[in-house]
């Protein structure tokens, strides 16, 4: 019983050692160099066939038996040559799996923004075979604790090939012998809001999942291929365990705080803003004015109150809004004179929700607007959005120009 770890070639790296080898001097006699006669300068390079044309042979490829011999290899394409690979070093004839599984599980423990793992795969080698096979295990977002351990009558190699999606484990073995892998693995947990997610790819194979997470009263949804369904679980109060049987390739669980307890969990929100600027002359004076539209989505608990900071200079103006109440916070004009900035409060009057939900907020420029005026382009924030995004237009009336100046 032996476990190694190594790299290997595949079969592009195989092609290029063999045309290496051909062009290297280990052709047969007839395709080597020959010493080039003298020709006669008064005789062409070329001796025209009778029929005045010139014909072009295919080319010709050679490769080595099992004695050493060069053997004429006639009309292979690429992809015939890629088939037989992938039999020899992972499948069987007419594409049969040279590896059979009989049992594949998964148990895992969440623990903040990582997850650990443990994989065990049992199976048994399906007829006879030379040399090792080839048995894909996925994974390739997670790396090993621990070394792998390997229970059977044979040998087995554990690589790492990210370009084949993860760990590859190579077995040799008699026919049908049994063989079990187990594989201590650590994984990662991604965080939007109060919902968290993992996702690994497994062989594809029934596979026996075992989740224990560090949330209680958790809903969970498990994801495979293109399916999606709330999964079983159970809650201690202190954790949430998930118990099911998927059918293995890319699975992916997320899970959230169930409803009663979403009103206790953190507000978390994001912010799109689509906000503008218009430089104007309305009976004969020239305003500023600007506006947003807001667009406010909670990953926590529900929308109640948020502050939204306008650009400097500018004021707010009140408008009707059946849905929201909005209070001016900062009340010091001479400030925004001076480049401050006016917070208002925005407070939630409709049902709970997390959203999305929209808002329309107005303001316009304190600023004397006799001579050129100095604006600083900037738009409407929400302020401890843990995301948000957005742009600015600016709209000119035809008698005004503007001049984009560097802080």
């Amino acid at each position: 019983m032996r476990i190694q770890h190594h790299a290997s070639l595949g079969p592009l790296t195989l092609a290029l050692v063999l045309i290496a080898m051909i062009d290297g001097g280990f052709a047969p006699r007839s395709l080597r160099a020959q010493p080039m006669p003298i020709a006669n300068p008064a005789s062409p390079a070329v001796q025209p066939s009778a029929g005045g044309s010139v014909s072009e042979t295919a080319p010709v490829f050679y490769v080595r038996d099992k004695d050493g011999k060069l053997v004429l290899v006639p009309d292979i394409t690429f992809e015939e040559y890629d088939r037989w690979w992938n039999r020899k070093e992972g499948g069987g004839d007419n594409g049969a799996p040279a590896f059979a599984f009989t049992s594949v599980a998964v148990t895992g423990t969440t623990n903040g923004d990582r997850v650990e793992l443990a994989l065990v795969v049992e199976g048994r080698i399906a007829g006879e075979r030379q040399g090792y096979v080839r048995v894909p295990l996925g994974l390739s977002d997670a790396f090993l604790r621990k070394p792998a351990e390997y229970e059977g009558d044979g040998d087995l190699v554990l690589e790492f090939q990210p370009k084949s999606g993860g760990y590859v484990a190579w077995i040799r073995g008699e026919k049908d012998s049994s063989h079990k892998l187990t594989m201590q693995l650590l994984g990662s947990v991604r965080k939007l809001g109060a919902e968290r997610s993992t996702r690994f790819e497994l062989p594809t194979f029934p596979t026996r999942l075992d989740m224990t997470l560090d949330m209680p009263n958790a809903v969970v949804e498990v994801t495979e291929a293109s399916s999606k369904a709330t999964a079983p679980a159970t809650n201690n109060g202190e954790t949430t365990r998930v118990n099911l049987e998927t059918n293995g390739g890319q699975i992916e669980l997320r899970w959230r705080p169930s409803r009663g307890a979403v009103a206790q969990a953190a507000t978390v929100l994001e912010a799109s803003c689509a906000s503008s600027v218009r430089i104007e002359r309305i009976e004969g004076r020239r305003r500023i004015r600007g506006e947003a539209n807001l667009r406010v989505f909670s990953y926590g608990g529900p929308i109640e109150t948020f502050d939204v900071r306008l650009p400097p200079d500018m004021e707010y103006t009140p408008t009707a809004n059946p849905n929201f109440s909005i209070e001016r916070l900062t009340a010091d004009a001479e400030a925004i004179n001076n480049g401050g900035s006016t917070v208002v409060r925005v407070k939630w009057q409709g049902a709970p929700t997390s959203g999305p939900i929209e808002l329309r907020l107005l303001a316009e420029s304190t600023k004397s607007t006799a001579n050129g005026v100095k604006l600083e382009a900037a738009g409407f924030e929400v302020l401890d959005a843990a995301r948000q995004w957005g742009h600015v237009d600016f709209v000119v009336d035809d008698e005004y120009a503007i001049e984009w100046l560097e802080r």
